[in-house]
């Protein structure tokens, strides 16, 4: 019995052993498993990563292609205004050169003839008064110096006798259509 007895102890001390290797391999596994899982989240975080990072380039791609597409009508705009402000400003100017033109065949009037011993001299308002025939929006371009200047060579008072001030620019506009 004392045999019988030994092996029992022997068998239940190997038992004992395995259960307790058994639980080692258990603790171990899990382990592993825990392991294996966090390596699964880092992969999942880094894919997401690599995902966001990818998305952002393609936002930022698709950013800079729709502000290059931007840029590309705003100069396509500014380009056919300026080519219109061109033809517009054509066309006014030959309007204006047909209406100038018109003006100053219609505008030119002999005064008088002055006869001399040798030959005949023409006195015409163009020569007397060469602004003339320029209209009024451009007679206000001038500047007080400009039209000062040019009425004091024809002898038309500019200075206010009251104040001893050069004439309000309105003034001497309205004294060069005068003339």
């Amino acid at each position: 019995n004392k045999a019988a007895a030994a092996v029992d102890v022997a068998a239940a001390v190997e038992a004992s052993a395995a259960a307790e290797a058994a639980d080692k391999f258990a603790e171990e596994a899990e382990a592993v498993a825990r392991a294996a899982a966090v390596a699964v989240a880092e992969i999942d975080e880094a894919e997401e990563a690599a995902t966001e990072a990818l998305e952002s380039e393609e936002e930022i791609r698709a950013i800079s292609e729709a502000a290059a597409e931007k840029k590309a009508v705003e100069e396509a705009a500014k380009k056919a205004a300026k080519k219109a402000v061109n033809n517009v400003t054509a066309k006014a100017k030959k309007t204006k050169t047909k209406k100038t033109t018109k003006k100053k065949t219609t505008r030119v009037v002999r005064r008088k003839t002055v006869a001399t011993p040798k030959e005949a001299v023409v006195v015409s308002s163009q020569a007397e008064n060469p602004w003339a025939s320029l209209t009024e929006a451009t007679l206000k371009r001038k500047t007080v110096a400009q039209l000062t200047e040019y009425l004091s060579e024809r002898g038309v008072k500019v200075i206010d006798e009251s104040s001893g001030k050069t004439l309000k620019k309105a003034l001497l506009v309205e004294s060069v259509q005068s003339l």
